[in-house]
């Protein structure tokens, strides 16, 4: 997959990032960032989800606690090194949605954000594996 950059922020956190919103606020370089593949022909990605009990119908793949590792943060980008999904399978994926994994519990993991427009979307699982290479000057900058 080439480079990518979010271009779509879910309400909450935009809420969030404001002092409302539910949910906790994430620490991009201490919390568990969960990554999934996700299909928006199964379900349309709508501006107010807030965690991923909203995505149950769409999430193709999803990368294992702890597994996307946070390279940088601070002046106000967070960065990350890129990710891989393995041996992916099943429908196209439109998208990669974003959130603060809070120990697998779907009604507390808040959504962040989502990568929407990139080269490489949609991406057609063959069963091999996909690598996401996040953009180096950031996946998120505010």
């Amino acid at each position: 997959m080439a480079t990518i950059t979010t271009n779509k922020l879910f309400n909450n956190y935009r809420n969030k990032l404001g002092g409302n919103g539910n949910h906790a606020l994430m620490d991009y370089d201490t919390d568990t960032w969960a990554i999934h593949l996700f299909d928006t022909g199964a379900l349309a990605l709508d501006d107010t989800f807030e965690d991923e009990a909203d995505l149950t119908s769409g999430i193709i793949a999803s990368l294992a606690v702890g597994t996307i590792t946070v390279g940088t943060v601070g002046a106000g980008v967070v960065d990350a090194i890129n990710s891989t999904f393995s041996s992916v399978s099943g429908v196209n994926c439109e998208a990669l949605v974003h959130a603060l994994d809070n120990g697998g519990v779907a009604a507390t993991s808040p959504l962040l954000f989502a990568i929407l427009v990139a080269t490489g979307l949609p991406v057609t699982p063959t069963g091999a594996d996909i690598t996401i290479v996040h953009d180096g000057s950031g996946i998120i900058r505010f």
